[in-house]
């Protein structure tokens, strides 16, 4: 149509840091013809990759790798790369499948460790980010996982501010008097409420795992834990069904409020309960 543009796909592909410089090897490469809006169904009308569990990011090409942009269907990135399109007929989509294998994290940390060093160690107002609410106590109290300490360098810190910030902007003030108030933009858990949302705050992961038990048992949800550590907490919704539910949440250390806060959170759940809550 008219307002086709040129999508360079690249998928299959991982992200390296080489010698300092944020790379993007292997793979392959495919060129989409469609409408900016409509990106996300062309890319599965092609039938190139399969875009369950799929990260995406887009940049010009004009830019480095360092300026890619995290891409959801709708986002606020999703509208700003639709309206730049009216001056840029060509843009790059990467592609990386968010698996949880080492091989998978260790080229998520290659992203935050390339753009640490172009940042001149700055640190960014947001870190970013698998564990099962049954579990016995002894694996509760061992040792975090190495790993999951280099889950702290993944792409949810690649969000730009005010894409991280989107879910919260209509959040109405609270009143002075209420102890559970917004601080900063922040919005602390309210023990009782069942109510779990994006950059909520807690006092402590265990604070929050009490707070994600306290929604599957109000709500009669399935969930399990898939990450754990002293500075991170993971759940991901425990359905089983042909497709994975997309429910997920994601909690870690915020230095900027000294307290743990809900950085990652898809909160429809895409499945049927099951009957099980746990």
């Amino acid at each position: 149509g008219d307002n086709d543009i040129t999508f360079i796909i690249y998928y299959d592909w991982k992200f390296e840091n080489l010698e300092g410089s944020l790379s993007y090897v292997g793979g392959k490469i495919h060129h989409l013809e469609t409408a900016p809006q409509c990106l996300f169904g062309g890319i599965m009308s092609a039938d190139v990759v399969d875009m369950y569990g799929q990260r995406v990011w887009y940049k010009f090409p004009y830019e480095d790798l360092l300026s890619l942009k995290v891409l959801f269907d709708g986002g606020l990135n999703f509208q700003k790369m639709c309206d730049a399109t009216q001056y840029v007929k060509t843009v790059e989509i990467y592609l990386e499948h968010q698996d949880v294998n080492n091989e998978a994290e260790e080229s998520e940390s290659a992203l935050q460790d390339a753009q640490s060093e172009a940042h001149d160690g700055e640190t960014s107002p947001h870190d970013g980010a698998d564990s099962g609410i049954e579990r016995d106590e002894a694996r509760d109290n061992s040792e975090p996982d190495p790993r999951d300490e280099r889950v702290e360098e993944i792409v949810y810190e690649f969000v730009d501010e005010e894409e991280y910030n989107e879910a919260h902007r209509d959040t109405p003030p609270c009143s002075d008097d209420e102890e559970g108030d917004i601080e900063s933009g922040y919005e602390r858990w309210r023990r009782g409420s069942g109510e779990l949302k994006i950059m909520q705050v807690f006092e402590s992961i265990t604070e929050f795992k009490e707070a994600v038990l306290e929604y599957a048992l109000k709500g009669g949800w399935n969930v399990k834990y898939t990450r754990w550590g002293d500075q991170i907490s993971e759940a991901k919704c425990a359905v089983v069904g042909e497709v994975p539910c997309t429910w997920r949440i994601y909690c870690s250390y915020e230095k900027s409020v000294q307290q743990y806060m809900v950085k990652s959170f898809q909160e429809e759940h895409t499945c049927t309960k099951d009957g099980y809550c746990k």
